[in-house]
């Protein structure tokens, strides 16, 4: 039970790192492109 909790909650925070990643690449790739369009 104690494995399955542990392995549960490294599991969800894992997740949750890999979705704070993807937001934070999608992040600065819109402020590349943002700041690309506004320098041409």
């Amino acid at each position: 039970m104690f494995i399955l909790v542990l392995f549960y909650s490294t599991r969800s925070s894992y997740l949750r790192r890999f979705l704070e990643c993807k937001k934070f690449i999608l992040l600065k790739d819109c402020k590349i492109s943002y700041g690309l369009h506004t320098e041409t």
